[in-house]
């Protein structure tokens, strides 16, 4: 049993997956294809979906989450918790790519010593395209889609 690897894969390719009312509390490295090729998932990511999430981002702890799920229409604010740190190789690689359907902001965490939500993009913005690229590919009707820096589109 690998604890790190529990929700891994866990929907993937589920065409006909028609709802978005999940919740998670605490698991690590839950993203990894979690819901990729869900095309009918729809409407808003739900709250905490990752639990309560803190720490390091793991390698590929959310590669590809949410590729190609056009249907979704936000992220909340508290998807990914208050994690900060090194970021893991492949750590948010393709996690949103393909979700045509995105509106309003892109992505963010909770930085503790601040005390307040930052974009992905501004707690690593020196990603690399081949590690960390493709988060948002796709996802142009994001409020600050023009903000986001290549390196994540």
């Amino acid at each position: 049993f690998r604890l790190l690897e529990i929700a891994g894969n866990a929907f993937y390719g589920c065409k006909n997956l028609v709802t978005a009312n999940l919740q998670g509390n605490g698991l690590l490295r839950t993203g990894v294809n979690a819901f990729a090729g869900c095309e009918k998932l729809t409407g808003r990511i739900p709250d905490e979906l990752f639990g309560k999430l803190s720490g390091t981002p793991q390698t590929e702890m959310f590669f590809n989450s949410f590729y190609g799920c056009s249907g979704l229409t936000a992220i909340p604010e508290n998807l990914f918790g208050s994690i900060s740190g090194t970021m893991g190789y492949y750590s948010f690689y393709g996690c949103f790519n393909g979700c045509s359907s995105l509106t309003g902001p892109s992505a963010k965490v909770f930085v503790v010593a601040e005390n307040t939500y930052k974009y992905l993009y501004d707690v690593w913005p020196d990603i690399n395209q081949t590690t960390q690229g493709n988060v948002y590919r796709g996802a142009t009707g994001l409020s600050d889609y023009a903000d986001i820096p290549a390196a994540w589109i």
